[in-house]
């Protein structure tokens, strides 16, 4: 009876704990849930909306709100990873202020409790039960973007310590007296969270608005740079002697003997890129690497290479070794290393490498998660989809001699519209959201399925013709099904390739493909490396047209050359180039001349490109004619002619099935991502060297084509930066202009990014108009900007005052933002304000000739009033 009599008081006090540590769990949650509800805008925005949405983020967050960890995994992007929700003190998120509810919750705690004893427990009972009921929420009802949970040691320990220093302040708070131990005890508190913020241990990211913003929408240029003659890295100049190569500034380039040099380099980062070679490999491959780390300007190329999937032996039973170059755990993006072995694997015979050394990243843990690098994209691309899931990369920047290279830390999010539209977005992982850069994410211009759009970009219907299944009424379905077989069969017969990944893919395609409103038959024809699809507009369907966009897809799934520039034009030619080679095969000869027989016409003569011109300027035949810009991601469907030409000039010597066998190889053996004319031009005279031998005439005629066009291992372009006035304007003393309240830099330049999407796809006549407007007036903009800083302020002002307009029109929210008189009136402003600068300048006033004449076509006091689209609406009427 006694011990029942003494156990009832312990009973009672327990029960008492655990009713007071269950209110206190409720009232964190319920603050915690508060907080999120009101955070609206910016990136906060979107994490407390997605956390506030479900029970599972609001109860994870009241668990995580004392700065313990949240881990998330999303089903959909197949990905997650942790956050340290302290890190957001650093960046002054209003996010931190979730930190009330566990606040809230101790004071609550202290004001019902007498003692330290029965605060502990009743400390004890809210950890408990708020660590129960997170978990047992992320269990049964996850949400459905993502799953989030906080691990429960983290939970209870810190919401533990968090309430009983906070319920001390809440005692002094009932008897209105602080004594000196509670003094000293919050201070402890205070101390806990410094201690919390020590462990987080992921480096943090300044506000996005200190930040440069994204690159430009891509037209204009700044001036080229010219290629480094001659450098190279320390110690790389010597291990090229060791291992049998002389720098490229020696003759041997120009030699066609046995014992020339046959080496690319990249001129600004000073080391080889590409090079034959008859080196023993010694021990294993690691050895070798290891050996000749100076060829990497590194002191140990292995620490940085992980060996990516083992490739099967080449026709010829050579052994191809591959790696991708890596740091703490994250890729480094495009820099990938191959070392080509012999049959017998005792020999370095070729070396293709990537690697970028003195690499320097602020940190390689974002603080930007993958959903919220999504969001950030999406903002450029409001219909988009996302491909694939994020991938965390290291961005390597451009290089400069004797400096390190600068690297950003990015999301590489992919997005996709239904209509085709395709980009990929790098979103610094080290931001709240800023799209640092972007790449097409569409290349344009045996399982077969063909669907029929009907001029629309896209379709419901099931395909028109399948596999096996007979002629359909429609002639484009057709002459697609019938020549993506002629390229299959190709492919197999020659190369024992397998469609056009190697591993059997189906080969869709869309007939009569049409992005236009009204339905107007479309001139173009791409490939979809996010589908594996292609689609052709009306009258593209000839045999060279849809073999060029099948090559495209085996490009991407061997070399996976970038799209910009160099790469991009490679892209190009390669597809070009095979398509003449598939022609020939099928035909029995080939003309040599891209487009032929659609109703595109001829666009590109490979066998004497200067028979066409664009804008009056023949098109380019020599490197020393390489087309300099940033129009059509550097002129590659142009530059493309300049490789192209010298595979003609090579097929008309050796013939084509010899010279489509060295350029299969070179694409397929030898590339990598990074690689360029230089590369490609090393990587086919190794090629003819595998096989028809070093002294072979073949390997001497492949020197000679790729000299007689200028790429020749010694000259190479200058480099190019592409740059926008819109864009430029968010830099530097350019934010200084903008509204503290306004749409955030990250925002504003997603925004641009989505208006440069619209000019690259316009479907509209007023869409058009201003997308010419602007690639005339971008470069003269950019000058008078970057010499006037009040100008660039004022610049950056209107972006930010046009963002919701720029991100909502053509969209359903394009009808409810509206065209106020302040706005007009800023537009109106900056335009004055440029034409009296170019004024000014005394550099003959063309820039303000051109804005007075567009200016003078529309009446801007009309548009006050109407929504975004509505204006759109009606400049079309004047912009037919």
């Amino acid at each position: 009876m006694r011990s029942a009599r003494k156990a009832r008081p312990a009973v009672r006090a327990a029960a008492r704990a655990s009713w007071i540590g269950a209110a206190a769990a409720a009232l964190s949650t319920a603050v915690t849930w508060a907080v999120l509800a009101l955070l609206t805008t910016g990136a906060e925005g979107l994490v407390g909306g997605f956390l506030s949405g479900s029970a599972n983020g609001v109860t994870t967050t009241a668990a995580a709100a004392t700065g313990g960890p949240v881990d998330w995994w999303s089903a959909t992007l197949s990905t997650g990873g942790r956050i340290w929700p302290v890190q957001f003190l650093l960046q002054g998120s209003p996010l931190v202020l979730v930190a009330l509810g566990p606040l809230a919750a101790g004071v609550l705690a202290g004001v019902l409790t007498r003692g330290r004893a029965r605060l502990l427990a009743a400390s004890a009972g809210y950890a408990a039960v708020l660590t129960a009921v997170a978990a047992l929420v992320a269990a049964l009802a996850p949400g459905e973007l993502a799953l989030v949970s906080t691990p429960a040691p983290y939970a209870f320990g810190l919401g533990l310590a968090w309430c009983l220093a906070t319920g001390l302040a809440g005692q002094a708070l009932r008897a209105l007296v602080a004594p000196r131990r509670v003094r000293l005890l919050a201070g402890a508190g205070a101390g806990l969270l410094a201690a919390q913020l020590a462990l987080s241990g992921s480096a943090a990211a300044a506000p996005a608005a200190e930040q440069p913003a994204a690159l430009p929408l891509g037209i204009a240029a700044a001036p080229p740079e010219p290629a480094p003659v001659g450098y190279y890295r320390p110690g790389v100049s010597q291990a090229l002697a060791r291992v049998g190569l002389e720098t490229a500034r020696q003759k041997a380039s120009r030699d066609m003997t046995a014992g020339s040099v046959n080496m690319a380099r990249e001129p600004w980062l000073g080391v080889p890129t590409m090079a034959s070679l008859d080196s023993p490999v010694g021990k294993d491959v690691t050895s070798w690497l290891r050996s000749n780390a100076a060829l990497f300007a590194v002191k140990d190329p292995v620490a940085q290479l992980r060996p990516m999937p083992a490739r099967a032996k080449d026709p010829l039973g050579q052994r191809h070794d591959w790696f991708q170059q890596q740091i703490d755990g994250v890729p480094v993006y495009g820099a990938r290393v191959g070392v080509h072995r012999d049959a017998k694997g005792t020999t370095v015979r070729g070396l293709t490498n990537g690697l970028i050394p003195d690499l320097a990243p602020v940190a390689t843990r974002p603080t930007l998660g993958a959903y919220a690098a999504v969001a950030a994209a999406t903002r450029a691309m409001p219909d988009g989809r996302t491909v694939e899931p994020p991938v965390l990369y290291l961005l390597p920047g451009d290089p400069d001699p004797g400096r390190p290279v600068p690297v950003t830390l990015v999301w590489r999010v992919w997005l996709a519209a239904a209509d085709g539209r395709s980009t990929v977005y790098y979103v610094d992982a080290l931001s709240t959201g800023r799209v640092v850069t972007f790449e097409p994410g569409r290349l344009e211009f045996k399982q077969r399925r063909v669907w029929d759009l009907r001029n629309s970009d896209e379709t419901d219907d099931d395909p028109a013709r399948v596999e096996g299944q007979g002629p359909v009424s429609e002639p484009d379905v057709n002459a697609i099904y019938d020549h993506s077989g002629k390229f299959y069969d190709y492919m197999m017969s020659t190369f024992g390739r397998d469609s056009w990944d190697g591993e059997g893919a189906r080969m869709d395609a869309g007939a009569r493909y049409s992005s236009s409103a009204d339905g107007t038959p479309e001139k173009n024809a791409f490939f979809m490396p996010e589908s594996g699809m292609t689609a052709f507009g009306q009258g593209t369907a000839t045999l060279t047209i849809v073999s060029h966009e099948w090559q495209h897809g085996v490009t991407f799934s061997t070399a996976n050359l970038f799209q910009l520039f160099q790469g991009g034009s490679l892209h190009e030619s390669f597809s070009d180039v095979f398509a003449a080679f598939t022609e020939a095969k099928v035909t029995g000869s080939t003309s040599w001349k891209a487009g032929e027989g659609s109703s595109l016409g001829v666009i590109r003569d490979l066998a004497n490109p200067h028979n066409i011109t664009y804008g009056g300027i023949p098109h380019p035949a020599h490197y020393s004619e390489y087309w300099l810009g940033c129009a059509d991601s550097g002129w590659v469907h142009f530059n493309s002619l300049i490789p192209s030409h010298a595979w003609y000039i090579l097929a008309t010597r050796i013939g084509v099935t010899k010279a489509a066998e060295i350029a299969y190889r070179d694409l397929t053996v030898y590339l990598g991502p990074r690689s360029r004319f230089t590369e490609t031009r090393v990587g086919a005279i190794q090629a003819a060297y595998d096989l028809y031998g070093k002294n072979s005439p073949e390997s001497q005629e492949t020197w000679r084509a790729f000299g007689a066009v200028g790429i020749d291992g010694v000259y190479e372009s200058p480099r190019q930066v592409c740059m926008c006035f819109a864009d430029e304007s968010l830099t530097g003393v350019g934010l200084k202009g903008m509204d503290p309240g306004g749409s955030t830099t990250d925002a504003t330049v997603a925004a641009l990014l989505r208006t440069r999407d619209l000019f690259e796809n316009a479907e509209s006549g007023s869409v058009l108009h201003y997308a010419h407007l602007y690639a005339r007036t971008n470069s003269r903009a950019m000058e008078l900007l970057t010499a006037d800083d009040g100008l660039r302020q004022r610049t950056a002002h209107l972006m930010q005052s046009m963002e919701p307009a720029f991100r909502t029109v053509g969209t359903r929210d394009g009808d409810r933002v509206i065209i106020t008189q302040t706005l007009i009136n800023e537009i109106n402003a900056l335009v004055d304000a440029y034409i009296q600068a170019d004024i000014a300048s005394g550099n003959g006033g063309e820039l303000a000739a051109v804005l007075r004449a567009d200016r003078s076509l529309v009446d801007s006091q009309a548009l006050v009033g109407k929504t975004a689209n509505q204006v759109l609406a009606q400049l079309d009427t004047i912009f037919e």
